[in-house]
């Protein structure tokens, strides 16, 4: 009778984001976290969760994500609140 052998093999895999943006980072207030924070841009948050504008706009409307709008009318969203 022969044996068989068995090799089993595990591997574990991690991701890491690494935000950067040279000087143009926008930093401000966030007002549901209460913190200075880094805010991006709705294409930028959508890239990073690699998702679609319109789900980030989604979960925007439903108070998931925590935004506002620049004086410039811009829309910025907490990176808190997107990473978590």
């Amino acid at each position: 009778m022969k044996k068989t052998k068995t090799t089993e093999i595990t591997i574990e895999t991690e991701e890491l984001f690494v935000i950067k943006k040279c000087d143009r980072s926008i930093y401000d207030q966030c007002e549901t976290c209460g913190v200075l924070v880094q805010m991006v841009t709705l294409a930028e948050a959508a890239g990073i969760a690699r998702v679609s504008e319109l789900v980030i706009y989604d979960q925007m409307k439903t108070r998931f994500l925590h935004w506002k709008e620049s004086p410039e009318g811009q829309v910025l969203i907490c990176i808190s609140s997107l990473l978590t």
